[in-house]
């Protein structure tokens, strides 16, 4: 394999990457904003989220256990 080669798939692989990481960060952001989808709460007071940025949901036995912690 030729370098000119080697530098142009290099190249194409981490424009790939990019454009992955991308539609990743969309995805998670989409499910920050979603309060039906737990563990992907939003940042406080986003705007953009449904609920303003509240957490979705209680799994089973987590608001004892929060008590129990003082949290």
């Amino acid at each position: 394999m030729d370098h000119e080669h080697e530098i142009a798939d290099l190249r194409a692989r981490s424009e790939q990457l990019r454009e992955d990481t991308d539609d990743v960060r969309r995805e998670w952001e989409r499910k920050r904003r979603d309060p039906a989808v737990p563990g992907a709460p939003a940042p406080d007071g986003d705007p953009e989220a449904a609920d303003g940025g509240a957490i979705a949901g209680d799994w089973e036995g987590e608001a004892q256990a929060a008590d129990r912690a003082g949290q």
